[in-house]
C-alpha cells in the first residue's frame, strides 16, 4: 500500500507526495478534485515498473528533459553556451585541463584513459603535483559533468564498458560549434 499525502497552496493541489516520492503538478489543481489526483496517482504507482521508467530517464535525460519535460523557453544551444561560459570563467589552472580534455574528446569520437592523460598535460601535472593522474582526470571529468548537471544537459562526458571516453551525440553537435571558441582559450 502506497503513502499518498497532498501539498497544497492557496487552496490549491501543487504536488502529491506518494511514498516519499514527490510529483509536482503542471499547474495547480482545485482542491475539490483531490481525490482523482490520488486516484490517478494511486493508479500510475500500481500498473507502471518506476523502476525501468527511471532507469529510462537517466539513461536518456537529455533527450527527455528537452522534449517531454522541456520549457519552451529553454535552448540546448543556449544552455551549452553558458556551460562554455562558466568554463572560460574559471580558475586558469583548472581551465587548461578541463579545455584540453574538451577539445580531445571533440577532436575523437573514443578516446582511452592514457591518451586523455598524455595529450591533456595532465599526466605531468599529475606528475608534478605528485598526485594519482587517474584521479586528477577523474576530477576533471567529475567538475565538467557536475556543471553540464546543473544546467540539465546530462553527463558532458561519459564513459564506456570499455574504458574509452566520449561526449554523447547530442551533445557532441551542440558543442563542436563552440570548438573554435575553447581552441582559442586554449592557451589563456
Amino acid at each position: 500500500m502506497n503513502e499518498f499525502s497532498l501539498k497544497v497552496k492557496n487552496g490549491k493541489i501543487v504536488s502529491i507526495v506518494v511514498d516519499g516520492i514527490s510529483l509536482r503538478l503542471k499547474e495547480p489543481i482545485p482542491l475539490g478534485h483531490s481525490s482523482e489526483v490520488i486516484e490517478t496517482a494511486y493508479m500510475f504507482f500500481r500498473f507502471f515498473d518506476l523502476l525501468s521508467i527511471a532507469q529510462e530517464i537517466l539513461k536518456q535525460k537529455p533527450q527527455i528533459i528537452t522534449s517531454v519535460f522541456a520549457i519552451p523557453s529553454v535552448n540546448i544551444g543556449k544552455l551549452s553556451e553558458i556551460l562554455l561560459s562558466s568554463i572560460l570563467k574559471s580558475k586558469k589552472l583548472e581551465k587548461k585541463y578541463v579545455i584540453n580534455v574538451l577539445a580531445i574528446l571533440l577532436s575523437k569520437d573514443y578516446v582511452s584513459k592514457e591518451e586523455l592523460l598524455a595529450k591533456s598535460s595532465i599526466l605531468n601535472e599529475a606528475k608534478k603535483r605528485n598526485v594519482n593522474p587517474s584521479k586528477f582526470l577523474a576530477g576533471v571529468i567529475a567538475g565538467l559533468n557536475r556543471r553540464s548537471l546543473r544546467l540539465g544537459l546530462g553527463k558532458i562526458i561519459e564513459k564506456t564498458s570499455d574504458g574509452r571516453y566520449h561526449i554523447p551525440e547530442h551533445l557532441r553537435n551542440i558543442l563542436s560549434k563552440y570548438y573554435n571558441t575553447l581552441k582559442k582559450h586554449k592557451q589563456a
